[in-house]
């Protein structure tokens, strides 16, 4: 169209011109060349559309009038405002302004629009561009709150109790159940929905009974009370439990015989590892017992630990050098003449018969039984007879070095030490524990007859010492530097030239002993004291000649006689012990107390 105007306009002006040549019109004006005419004029600028010819000083302007503003568009050629060159058809719009530049009927406007990335219709207020034509992808509307997620929009159905506002009015809706109980969780059929919490509920609906406070989830459960207070949705029920019957009370159970039972039932037991039921001693971690033929742990083993001798080894010493910690050796009666050490093992040497019936004779070759690699009390000698030892020291038995070794049921008897410890001797730091032994007619050339201890610590209990000899001192005892504790012991019949029955410079404690009928050839035949610093503790005892000390009694103790140190009727000695320190049984093994109160010495009265 806008070709077609200016065909037309130029056609119009040729016209124009061909009228005013014909006219006599000045042919010599030149309305576009800019260069002088005939007249001798120059035209700048005159481009037939008002230019001004200033070049002889007249007007030489030639006007359009049907083109005002001169952008060559009439106003019947769409000009929609002649006075403004910058408006014509086709003109560049400026957007906004209130002026229609290219005429064509209205100003040029941008829009907003804004992001619409979940497709919901409804514009993100965050994300907006500012274009004259929607871009897909964006709407007009800014009011979505979530524009992740095409369910949440202005006007959505709203979800109670999910957390997430749907319809974008910045209200929650949840659901809420009455706590009538106040234990936290609340009734289901008790919904109410809004958007605050109403006074007594609460968010959970979990409460499988209302109206007991006890009763919710993960409350503890009462078995088989009929009663689900966990709201589990069932009583807890206690599973039956297999018994096992434990027919002899060890504790363990046979496991032939069962029954089944919620609650336990007497004499039955939940263990069922017992492999005797008819021997309390035979079960699991039992004691095992040598030469019985009885699996006493139940491990399928019989007699296991045991070495028994001579029918296993010739002697006892290849039992020994044999054995490992916690074996037993087992010597059946005989004599055997040799010489043995334990070699610091904890095992237990053992007579089948005990010590009338199996004796261990030295051969007089040396110390017939050492103990000189720091034993403990788990090294045991049990039930022999000690004899015909001979060594400058503990020709019987010999401690050294922090050996403790426990030593019961024996006869210590005809040793003899050229310098002390005729019967037992212990040094350096050794503390022998010595139960229900006789140790008697054993010698020392210089101390302790039966017995000598140096810097070392005894246990003595239920034992006698009798008949045993040392030329110089204690022809009983003879304890320097050391702290001996003996208990219900007889000492009687014992020689030396100082303290017949103890020789002693510190730290004896006897306690409900009996020391009588000693002899010493030139001091002091019960109790000597080798210094005047010299201390000895001796109560509850039967001293000959009487001694300084609590429960003390000087009075014949009425022995039996002829060798016989068991107590007769009518004994001082009888009831008149301290309870205290007593052992339970006396060297007999005969429990204690008999009558009113424990009895002085190693014999309880029977």
């Amino acid at each position: 169209m806008r070709h077609l105007y200016r065909n037309v306009a130029a056609i119009f002006a040729v016209t124009l011109v061909l009228f005013l040549f014909l006219s006599g019109c000045d042919s010599s004006v030149n309305y576009d060349s800019g260069v002088a005419t005939s007249d001798g004029e120059v035209d700048t600028g005159d481009t037939g559309d008002g230019g001004t010819d200033t070049g002889d000083g007249g007007d030489d302007t030639v006007i359009n009038p049907n083109d005002v503003d001169g952008d060559v568009f009439e106003a019947d050629m769409g000009d929609c405002n002649d006075d403004d060159a910058t408006i014509y058809p086709g003109a560049t719009e400026v957007p906004d302004d209130g002026i229609d530049q290219d005429c064509n009927g209205t100003d040029l406007h941008l829009n907003t629009y804004y992001m619409d990335s979940d497709g919901d219709g409804y514009g993100n207020p965050d994300e907006s561009v500012s274009e004259t034509v929607q871009p897909e992808g964006y709407v007009t509307d800014n009011t979505d709150c979530d524009d992740t997620d095409a369910n949440v929009y202005p006007g959505a159905g709203e979800v109670p109790g999910d957390g997430i506002d749907q319809n974008c009015d910045g209200i929650q809706m949840n659901y809420y159940y009455y706590d009538y109980d106040g234990d936290g969780y609340g009734d289901p059929s008790t919904l109410v929905i809004d958007t605050t919490q109403p006074d007594g509920y609460l968010t959970d609906n979990t409460d499988c009974d209302d109206t007991d406070a006890a009763i919710y989830p993960g409350a503890a459960e009462i078995a088989d009370d009929g009663i689900d207070q966990d709201c589990d949705g069932a009583d807890q029920v206690t599973p039956p439990t297999t018994y096992y019957l434990d027919a002899d009370g060890d504790g363990y159970g046979d496991p032939n015989s069962t029954i089944s039972s919620i609650t336990p039932q007497e004499g039955y037991v939940v263990d069922n590892t017992d492999c005797n039921d008819t021997d309390a001693a035979s079960y699991p971690g039992a004691a095992e017992l040598c030469g019985d033929g009885v699996d006493q742990d139940c491990d399928g083993l019989i007699d296991e630990i045991c070495h028994q001798v001579p029918w296993d080894y010739p002697t006892i010493q290849a039992a020994i050098n044999a054995s490992v910690n916690g074996d037993t050796v087992i010597v059946y009666d005989g004599t055997y003449v040799e010489n043995i050490d334990y070699s610091g093992k904890a095992i237990t040497i053992q007579s089948a018969s005990g010590a009338a019936k199996t004796i261990i004779d030295g051969g007089a070759a040396g110390m017939v039984v050492k103990f000189d690699s720091g034993e403990g009390n788990d090294s045991v000698l049990d039930g022999f007879t000690i004899t015909n030892g001979a060594s400058d020291y503990g020709s019987g038995i010999y401690c050294k070095d922090s050996s403790s070794p426990t030593i019961t049921n024996c006869v210590i008897t005809g040793n003899a030490a050229n310098i002390t410890g005729g019967g037992i001797y212990c040094l350096s730091s050794s503390s022998p524990v010595i139960t229900n032994c006789t140790i008697s007619d054993n010698t020392a050339g210089w101390y302790g007859g039966g017995i000598g201890c140096v810097f070392s610590s005894l246990k003595l209990t239920n034992s006698i010492i009798v008949n045993n000899t040392a030329s110089q001192y204690g022809g009983a005892i003879h304890s320097t530097s050391s702290t001996p504790s003996i208990t219900n012991c007889t000492i009687s019949g014992n020689t030396s030239d100082f303290g017949g029955g103890i020789a002693c410079s510190t730290g004896p404690v006897v306690l409900n002993s009996i020391m009588w009928g000693n002899f010493a050839n030139y001091s002091d035949s019960e109790v000597y004291l080798l210094s005047g610093n010299a201390t000895i503790s001796i109560t509850y005892s039967d001293v000959q000649g009487g001694y300084t000390g609590m429960g003390n009694i000087d009075a014949d103790p009425l022995f039996v006689g002829g060798g016989d140190y068991h107590l007769t009727a009518g004994s001082p000695c009888i009831d008149t012990a301290a309870s205290g320190g007593a052992p339970s049984d006396d060297i007999d093994g005969n429990a204690r107390p008999q009558g009113a109160g424990y009895d002085i010495g190693a014999d309880e009265y029977q």
